[in-house]
């Protein structure tokens, strides 16, 4: 499931539940227009901004990490974890590359 698919099925989601959760509505409170998200959420646009992302997970009430992973960008407070632990993230990713390819 790429970005904007993602995005949907939790709108989508959240507005069986409340139908607060209008394409409209939620473009409203993240502060972006109702056609971008629409854009965004069928794959025509593919690359929102960190402030876009981070706006749609909060409005959303979704892990701002996991999103910004989808759209390929990692947030701020992870790249200073990183810096202060290289060693612990190079392991990070030792294992997740066992774990993907099957071999643990």
């Amino acid at each position: 499931m790429n970005f904007g698919a993602y995005i949907k099925s939790l709108r989508e989601a959240k507005r069986a539940e409340d139908p607060a959760f209008s394409l409209r509505r939620v473009a409203e409170r993240a502060d972006i227009d109702y056609s971008y998200l629409s854009k965004l959420e069928n794959g025509v646009w593919t690359e929102p901004s960190e402030k876009v992302v981070l706006a749609l997970a909060d409005v959303l009430n979704a892990d701002p990490d996991l999103l910004l992973a989808m759209t390929g960008r990692v947030s701020k407070t992870f790249q200073e974890a990183l810096m202060r632990r290289p060693d612990l993230f190079k392991e990070f990713l030792r294992l997740a590359r066992e774990v993907r390819d099957g071999e643990w």
